[in-house]
């Protein structure tokens, strides 16, 4: 639970004045009690602020510092809701191409001028999705879940008398820096990895964790590490109507 974002500096041991220290769980109370920590978090007082999430509350606080708190955690979330809307409005004109209804996490990792987004798109929170000499394209209707990475390219690692850290761009051949290419109405599950060269065809489901090595054929469930085909989306005759309704017009 993050109490707020005054700086912070190493808490003295033995120090009356202070929370008690701790290392990544405990306590920030100490003998100060929760009134006089969050009158200094307030302040700026040094040493508070900014904890790791996953810390402890031995001392529970009172009625009145909790309603404190809750005001301070309102005041941190719109502080953060106005950073990345100015954030995602300052960096979405740097994808190569993108459709309507875009959404993107401003927090993730992008190549952005390698990557194309197509319509109705939602890349989830925070994703990687990473392609210096290829590129990454993905069509419309797609979805992410969380922590999806995407990764165009790769490192060559073959080259006898060079080590890894020493391998170029230069060095590198066509076939190692293919592109990926997801294709309309695909679902990624979260956290899951699409690594170069591979296509996820039209209308397919890729479960969460997978590691997507190989192309998916269109209407597909893959899952697994490598990812593998475990049954069809739909039937052939539920393909020709899915086709029918998504792409009037078009031959299915």
């Amino acid at each position: 639970m993050t109490l707020g974002c005054a700086p912070t500096a190493p808490l003295r041991a033995n120090d009356p004045h202070q929370p008690t220290a701790w290392s990544g769980r405990g306590t920030i109370f100490g003998e100060a009690g929760p009134g006089l920590v969050l009158t200094r978090l307030v302040a700026g007082w040094p040493g508070v602020g900014c904890y790791d999430h996953d810390m402890l509350f031995r001392t529970p606080p009172k009625r009145s510092f909790q309603v404190i708190a809750r005001s301070l955690n309102i005041v941190c979330d719109a502080a953060s809701m106005a950073r990345r809307a100015a954030r995602g409005y300052a960096t979405v004109g740097r994808f190569a191409a993108y459709g309507s209804n875009f959404n993107f996490d401003p927090d993730g990792i992008y190549s952005y001028s390698t990557i194309s987004v197509g319509d109705d798109v939602n890349l989830g929170s925070r994703p990687t999705m990473l392609a210096t000499r290829s590129t990454i394209r993905i069509g419309n209707n797609v979805v992410f879940g969380p922590s999806v990475t995407v990764r165009g390219g790769n490192h060559r690692f073959d080259i006898v008398g060079v080590p890894i850290s020493a391998v170029t761009d230069e060095m590198k051949r066509f076939e190692d820096d293919l592109g990926v290419v997801i294709e309309d109405d695909v679902w990624v599950g979260g956290n899951a990895t699409i690594l170069h060269g591979v296509t996820i065809g039209r209308g397919s489901v890729i479960g969460g964790n997978a590691v997507v090595v190989k192309s998916i054929p269109p209407y597909s469930i893959a899952v697994g590490n490598p990812a593998r085909v475990v049954r069809e989306r739909f039937s052939a005759a539920q393909v020709i109507e899915h086709e029918r309704a998504l792409y009037p017009g078009k031959r299915a």
